[in-house]
């Protein structure tokens, strides 16, 4: 693969984007959360984002009670979840193209 196939490959690449950062109200209070970034917009432009939401996709409704993240550790209705890890994927991903 050329040096060029590999960028346009890259630049052809999805990415996931929460559903609440792109507009859609469907945060835990029936709010969207949206995100206003160039490599946003860039990405919207080029096709690539691929919006969704994970607790809808995981069986929760709208509204819903809220869950709290306290260092690695996710509680929700008293259930208690270890998350991988603390860093925000979209905002690193975004300091970097940004």
């Amino acid at each position: 693969m050329t040096h060029d196939e590999a960028r346009q490959r890259a630049m052809t690449r999805k990415i996931l984007v929460s559903a609440c950062l792109l507009g859609s109200p469907v945060r835990y209070n029936g709010a969207a959360k949206t995100l206003v970034h160039p490599a946003l917009d860039a990405w919207r432009r080029e096709g690539r984002v691929v919006s969704v939401c994970p607790e809808l996709s995981g069986g929760f409704g709208v509204p819903r009670p809220a869950a709290e993240i306290a260092r690695a550790l996710l509680r929700q209705h008293g259930i208690e979840v270890f998350a991988d890890s603390e860093i925000d994927a979209l905002s690193a991903r975004l300091a970097r193209e940004g």
